[in-house]
């Protein structure tokens, strides 16, 4: 019975504590939901209010802009939000909340007025979706200086998004994603002698740059003397310099070079010649002797400072010079750069170089580290360098006894070359050549006739033309059947074509003996030199005799020149001169040749023949004429038709 009542009771303490949460759990359900529809209400009436105050400094900013100076303004709301007013441009200005909460921001977005230009949360430009609220919110709001004028969006300031300050301007850096001037009231940003941006007193600013001070409104730096401020440097021949017009100023005295990096602290001393240097160079560079940043590991030798070689753990000074740091088993040559002990060439070192030293199969033979002795297959050179014995070309430099060395060797005319097979043949380079060849290859005396099948012809060695060809003076190969003729060295290159023969042709003070067709085919002629020719080829042939062009019938032979021209079909009223054209007979032209053809000049009735020329008939006498001349019209002279009438 006891087990039954204690039972009973703990059913009902379990109760007790199931309803006590459900209690508790609607009070809190409760109040969620009171919290919820209070921030929905007083929120909107936080931000209204928000907003009159925000409308209440931008009017007063707008009113008194023009003495404002570009900068930031740092503030609090009345509801206690940080507030920061940025002036960066000559027409904009923003005014920025930070730590705004996620409904204030929200509500916010919405809060247009015809005088903010733009809305910006989170660095992003509210455009027409509304952008995501975090716990804590910057909100911006851009804008105009005249609050009664509407702008369009391509007038709106490019609002500078950001990851980080080097994605912004001069005298700007990143916050909250966005790019935000640094300056504050009172001050501009302007250039220092780096470049570089700074913000400076309205009073010292000179537009770019910010002065130290001014002295009859030039820009000075200080050390009692002024220069433009383009031009700060004064050299010692009295000339102002920008320190970026020139990479080395050579100043004249140390302290100069003093005075000198004070003004310009983008550049450094070079140590020697009183020099003052360009910037600086990377962690990883070095600046030689004309200012230029070099890599440390760039191969070469350059002249520098040894302050400026030391900067490179790499390289090492010697003698003026910075230059790469060799490793093991290898030698700096004059030019700085590292060459492997085991090259098979010379290298030419700097006079005192240790070869030997450095390299242990090496010596030094006139500032030369050359190899003791030369691998096997290899000979050495008069210079000291190792030559291969199965290189294709001759040796050069290589005595009779270092050419003895390499088996497939033998000296010839002072020269190593390769020994040529009994089908072979030794060109100018000592390179041996198969007799079978194709092409014509340049060769020294005797070297051809080693090829029964191949000819010498002025230093070349050729090879023999195929069956029903020959050898022109040039060693070309051509059919025999070819209409052209072709210059030959020896008359035994064309007798090998029994359609053809040798022709001999004056060339100058020489005779030149040609290969040509014993005769030219029907309706074609021949040239001088015994070249055939289409007859109604419409080019002229120079240098043809008259009775070869005429055997063309549709063609004529002019004296001028020995040229065969092709007839050319001429209009009534026109005859064909001497240069193959026709000539009107009633043109103004007084004469024209007709030279070896001069009977087409009876067909002009007001023309006569003068030698070799049709000339007009005079005005006053024309007439019928002869070949003598002309006669006077005893009726009326119609010129018209160019006739006598009674």
């Amino acid at each position: 019975m006891q087990e039954k009542r204690s039972s009973e009771s703990g059913r009902a303490f379990s109760h007790f504590i199931r309803d006590l949460i459900l209690i508790l759990v609607g009070i809190g359900v409760f109040f969620l939901a009171m919290h919820l529809v209070g921030r929905a209400l007083f929120g909107n009436s936080e931000a209204d209010e928000i907003m009159r105050e925000l409308s209440e400094r931008a009017m007063d900013i707008s009113t008194h802009m023009a003495t404002r100076q570009q900068g930031e303004v740092q503030d609090k709301t009345a509801q206690g939000y940080p507030l920061t007013v940025y002036i960066t441009e000559s027409n904009f200005f923003e005014i920025v909340l930070d730590e705004v909460p996620r409904d204030l921001c929200k509500s916010l977005q919405d809060r247009w007025g015809n005088h903010i230009t733009s809305i910006y949360v989170n660095g992003r430009l509210r455009e027409e979706e509304e952008i995501p609220c975090h716990r804590q919110n910057q909100i911006g709001f851009e804008f105009n200086q005249n609050l009664n004028n509407r702008i369009s969006d391509a007038d709106k300031p490019v609002k500078k998004h950001c990851r980080s300050s080097a994605d912004c301007d001069l005298c700007s850096d990143c916050r909250k994603g966005m790019c935000q001037s640094q300056c504050s009231a009172g001050k501009t940003c302007a250039l220092n002698l780096n470049g570089q941006g700074v913000c400076c007193p309205m009073d010292q600013f000179d537009n770019p740059v910010c002065c130290a001070y001014t002295d009859e409104d030039t820009c000075c730096w200080g050390g009692g003397r002024c220069c433009p401020k383009d031009k700060p440097i004064r050299l010692k021949d009295g000339t102002c310099v920008s320190c970026y017009d020139q990479k080395v100023f050579a100043i004249g005295s140390p302290l100069s070079v003093e005075a000198c990096l004070k003004v310009c602290p983008n550049r450094e001393d070079f140590g020697t010649d009183e020099l003052c240097m360009l910037p600086m160079c990377a962690q990883n560079q070095f600046t030689d002797r004309n200012g230029n940043c070099v890599d440390c590991l760039a191969g070469g030798s350059f002249e520098t400072s040894e302050k400026e070689c030391r900067r490179c753990p790499e390289r090492g000074y010697r003698v003026g010079r910075c230059s790469l740091a060799c490793p093991a088993r290898s030698i700096m040559n004059e030019a700085g750069v590292c060459e492997t002990c085991d090259s098979l060439g010379v290298i030419t070192v700097e006079k005192g170089e240790q070869c030997q030293a450095k390299c242990p199969n090496r010596e030094n033979v006139n500032d030369r580290c050359v190899l003791k002795t030369c691998p096997k297959g290899f000979v050495k050179n008069q210079e000291g360098g190792c030559l291969s014995c199965s290189e294709k070309g001759a040796l050069m430099g290589v005595s009779a006894e270092m050419c003895a060395m390499c088996p497939n060797r033998e000296m010839v005319e002072n020269q190593c070359v390769l020994k040529c097979s009994s089908h072979s043949f030794r060109d100018v380079n000592g390179r041996c050549v198969d007799c079978a060849d194709p092409n014509a290859i340049p060769v020294s005396p005797g070297e051809c006739q080693r090829c029964p099948n191949r000819l010498a012809l002025q230093n070349y060695c050729f090879s023999d033309c195929g069956r029903g060809q020959f050898r022109d003076q040039l060693g070309a190969c051509h059919s025999c059947s070819d209409f052209e003729s072709y210059p030959i060295q020896q008359s035994v290159s064309c007798a090998v074509c029994s359609n053809r023969s040798v022709m001999l042709s004056q060339q100058g003070e020489k005779m030149q003996a040609y290969c040509r067709l014993n005769a030219c085919p029907l309706d074609y002629f021949a040239d001088k030199s015994g070249g055939c020719h289409d007859c109604f080829d419409e080019q002229a042939i120079q240098f043809t005799s008259q009775e070869e062009c005429e055997k063309c019938s549709n063609r004529f032979w002019s004296v001028n020149g020995q040229t065969c021209f092709l007839k050319q079909v001429c209009k009534p009223g026109e005859v064909l001169d001497s240069d193959g054209q026709c000539q009107a007979c009633r043109s103004d032209v007084e004469s024209f040749s007709v030279a070896g053809h001069s009977q087409v000049c009876d067909s002009c009735s007001n023309r006569y023949v003068y030698g070799t020329w049709c000339r007009l008939c005079p005005t006053q006498i024309q007439s019928l004429k002869t070949r003598e001349g002309c006669l006077k019209c005893g009726g009326k002279w119609d010129n018209r038709v160019a006739q006598c009438r009674p």
